[in-house]
């Protein structure tokens, strides 16, 4: 039902009238819904289909923006072109409120109208927003990456470079951060309740299940890999000295120092990778002390590691020097 309210604005105080104002037309308020009923963190989008209004203004019904608390500080949201577009966080029925104003130039007389509308929100999201590693990693924050609809991939280092130095990280002692999309979710792991201070073993199966407030429920199965190394890398009986990357958990950089006069531009380095599955460098396959190498300038090994449609990559830059 739409009801239609007249405003006079004054600098003290704001009067209601019943009165036409000479020159202003009522707007026609109305709007769709693209659904009307949704699931929280889904997104709905609100078109005004009215006319006449300088301003549209929608209500959507939810903690801070309830039309009813209007005057305990409660406040619309401004349509865009006509359309808004929102997720609500909790579950619920709101009552949505969409005000459309006309005013004069200087803003002194004002006229509007109101149409309404309900939604309904459920919470039954089993969906995780993140899962990651960081309070055991030297607060470097390493993020699952979701693989398929179930499947979550740790790709952890070796080590992290922490104060210029490489630290040994353990996996099996690892405190994971879970974000559910709901809030109102129950998150277990391995058939417990999840608490984001309990160190888990990740080289243990790992399990998560999230169940929402309807009944809905996932399970989550977890698959650690390590980005590939190489163990041991050598050019001319001289042995590389490696260094993580500070930013990037893929990456590592190996510097070779050999005798002055050495031909750089063709040498067999030898080398050995437990975890690699392919060596490469620019699409080619390289042989430990049979492929020839050019070291004039530094050259990017890609490592490559995986388990059927799941695989984890990293690169190694050689750099060479003569003393």
């Amino acid at each position: 039902m739409k009801k239609y309210l007249y405003i006079l604005m004054l600098p003290i105080a704001l009067l209601w009238t019943a009165c036409d104002k000479e020159g202003l037309s009522v707007p026609v308020a109305s709007f769709t819904m693209s659904t009307t009923e949704t699931s929280i963190n889904e997104t709905v989008a609100f078109t005004y289909t009215g006319t006449g209004a300088e301003q549209v203004v929608l209500f959507t019904g939810d903690e801070g923006h309830n039309y009813d608390l209007i005057h305990q500080g409660n406040s619309g949201l401004v349509l865009n072109k006509g359309l808004l577009t929102y997720s609500y966080k909790t579950a619920g029925v709101y009552k949505v409120v969409l005000i459309a104003t006309n005013y004069n130039d200087r803003a002194e007389d004002m006229v509007y109208s109101v149409d309404s509308a309900w939604i309904t929100v459920n919470d039954d999201n089993v969906e995780l927003r993140s899962v990651s590693l960081r309070k055991d990693m030297y607060l470097k924050e390493l993020q699952a990456q979701k693989i398929g609809d179930n499947t979550l991939l740790f790709a952890v280092p070796y080590k992290v470079r922490v104060s210029n130095r490489d630290i040994a990280v353990s996996m099996n002692k690892q405190r994971v951060s879970i974000e559910p999309m709901s809030n109102s979710a129950v998150v277990t792991v391995n058939g417990a309740a999840y608490n984001e201070n309990t160190s888990y073993d990740l080289t243990q199966p790992f399990e998560i299940e999230v169940c929402s407030p309807s009944g809905n429920s996932k399970t989550y199965h977890s698959v650690v890999m390590h980005y590939p190394v190489f163990e041991s890398f050598s050019i001319e009986g001289v042995d590389g000295v490696s260094a993580c990357s500070e930013y990037y958990f893929d990456k590592v950089s190996i510097t070779v120092e050999l005798p002055a006069g050495t031909d750089v531009s063709a040498l067999k380095p030898v080398f050995a990778s437990a975890d690699a599955q392919q060596i490469t460098v620019n699409g080619e396959q390289q042989i430990s002390g049979e492929t020839v190498v050019d070291f004039t300038e530094p050259v990017v090994y890609t490592l490559t590691t995986g388990d059927g449609d799941v695989s984890v990559e990293s690169t190694v830059e050689v750099s060479v020097s003569l003393l």
